[in-house]
């Protein structure tokens, strides 16, 4: 139960196949005190990511996705679709190009998926080197299957904590007063 003295944090999910979201994930989180937003595609999450670029916490992102990626993401689906390839799997939709921008924008997410295979490592790119510094189990939380069911304040709050502790930059901004 949220206070007026904690802060609510803000959560986006983004699945192209929300009724499992809405029917597990959106009611808990909400009961908890966090403000939950659902959005079905990653152009969609993407706009309105950018419009927001403050508020909006913690970002889960179901990475296969029945979608194309915006145009504005186009450099970072071409370091995808490349890394796909060489790992000899097709070309799938995925939000990892959205993980990417976001890795680079410095905002927290994580990925939910049964598709784990589907997440690409840049260990050789500094710059898109998503999660850089975490542990294997760390990496089991920010790339985690549907395992996470029923759990998910505690999955986000995990999320965030290791956020906090590998990248420790202000997980929102606030106005100044």
């Amino acid at each position: 139960m949220s206070t007026n003295s904690t802060p609510q944090r803000s959560v986006l999910l983004l699945d192209d196949q929300p009724r499992y979201v809405q029917s597990s994930w959106v009611p808990t989180l909400k009961a908890n005190g966090y403000q939950v937003q659902v959005v079905t595609t990653v152009t969609d999450a993407y706009g309105l990511l950018n419009r927001q670029r403050h508020g909006i916490d913690f970002v889960l992102l179901d990475l296969l996705m029945m979608d194309a990626t915006p145009p504005e993401l186009a450099h970072e689906q071409q370091l995808v679709d490349d890394a796909l390839l060489r790992n000899g799997r097709p070309r799938e939709f995925t939000s990892q190009a959205l993980g990417l921008w976001l890795w680079r924008q410095h905002r927290p997410y994580a990925y939910l998926t049964s598709y784990e295979a589907l997440w690409m490592r840049f260990e050789s790119n500094v710059e898109y080197n998503e999660f850089a510094g975490a542990s294997d189990l760390d990496l089991a939380t920010l790339v985690c299957g549907r395992s996470t069911e029923g759990h998910p304040v505690t999955f986000v709050d995990r999320a965030l904590a290791i956020w906090q502790t590998h990248w420790p930059a202000p997980v929102t901004c606030k106005a100044a007063s």
